[in-house]
């Protein structure tokens, strides 16, 4: 898999499937209603992101959910998509090629060799997740204000969000590395009037908004 998309619903496919060959299914509620029903009308495979957390009922929810396909992001994962076609996800943080398998490489890596690594392209990243309800949103130091999501299981669960997109194109570019490496494009927490403006070909634009991320320091 070249080009991966991650959307949290049908209605955002139009804008960014374009030559996607994988979708990643991150929904703001889960219900096994809502991700059968994606599944089925998505013509591209489809892979279930399971929650950074998730617990008791919320397992059993996910566990009802007819599907073949898992990101994993979390431990209880590995046990959940038993015998299942699966992803590592960037909530393991991986941040070299050892492991085996398909991988979505964590954001402070800046080795990726094998065919299977996956890199997080663009997006805009989870950078924390809470079981309580915190604000609707985090402001830091610098005036930085990041968005704060409702994650919908049996239980509420809740995702900050990086204040800008994080966009690593043209350092790939420049590792010469496109089309030897899958890419991630996440459009999860991004609502439908900013698809309607987006254009992937912008990406390789040095002006576009957005930033590099730990990837032009990485760790080792």
């Amino acid at each position: 898999m070249k080009h991966l998309i991650a959307v949290s619903s049908y209605e955002q496919l139009p804008y960014v499937s374009q030559n996607a060959d994988c979708v990643i299914y991150s929904p703001f509620e889960y219900t096994k209603a809502n991700a059968e029903s994606f599944v089925k009308r998505c013509k591209l495979p489809v892979y279930l992101n399971l929650p950074n957390i998730a617990r008791g009922e919320d397992i059993d929810l996910l566990r009802s959910i007819n599907i073949d396909n898992y990101v994993i992001n979390n431990p209880y994962g590995f046990e959940l998509a038993k015998d299942k076609n699966i992803i590592l996800g960037t909530g393991l943080n991986i941040i070299n090629s050892k492991l085996s398998g398909l991988k979505i490489l964590g954001l402070e890596s800046k080795t990726f060799f094998d065919s299977t690594d996956i890199v997080y392209a663009f997006g805009r990243p989870v950078v924390m997740s809470f079981c309580h309800n915190p604000p609707t949103a985090l402001i830091d130091d610098h005036g930085a204000k990041f968005k704060i999501l409702q994650t919908k299981l049996v239980h509420s669960y809740y995702n900050m969000y990086n204040n800008l997109p994080i966009n690593v194109l043209p350092l790939l570019k420049q590792k010469k590395v496109l089309g030897k490496v899958g890419l991630l494009y996440d459009f999860t927490s991004y609502d439908i009037s900013e698809l309607k403006k987006f254009k992937y070909e912008s990406l390789f634009n040095q002006a576009y908004l957005s930033t590099r991320g730990y990837l032009y320091r990485g760790v080792e």
